[in-house]
């Protein structure tokens, strides 16, 4: 069984991160990964995190910990 663990995007790996590609049919649905580790280096809540099957990195994910208050809750 792989194990799957979600490891901070650092300098070391961020060029594995932005190599990721969604499918082609999913481009226009989500930000690139370039772009969105740029947006976390500008807002201190946004924290990413390459998701890595064993030891490979195959997804990436953007927590953002800031709470909005946009009357939805």
């Amino acid at each position: 069984m792989e194990q799957v663990t979600l490891q901070p995007v650092t300098k070391e790996n961020e060029l594995e991160c932005i190599n990721l590609k969604p499918r082609e049919d999913q481009l226009d649905l989500v930000a690139s990964n370039a772009d969105s580790l740029i947006h976390a280096t500008k807002e201190i809540t946004s924290k990413p995190y390459g998701i890595l099957a064993e030891d490979q990195m195959v997804g990436f994910i953007l927590f953002d910990n800031e709470i909005y208050n946009d009357g939805y809750y």
